[in-house]
């Protein structure tokens, strides 16, 4: 093999790791925003099963 063909390999893996990279990037990306979107969605779970509880039982007297 000759420099120049192992030049040509070396950019085309280089080339390659760079578009798996690339794609990584976008699946990560995708699920950071869907774990917001989740987050979101709790909190606001959680905000309703306290105003249900205090709607339900009144206040504490603690």
């Amino acid at each position: 093999m000759t420099e120049h063909e192992e030049l040509l390999m070396l950019r085309a893996l280089a080339a390659k790791q760079a578009q798996e990279l690339e794609a990584s990037r976008r699946i990560i990306a995708e699920r950071d925003e869907k774990i917001r979107k989740q987050n979101i969605q709790i909190d606001n779970m959680i905000q309703a099963l306290l105003h249900a509880r205090k709607k339900l039982f009144g206040p504490s007297t603690e």
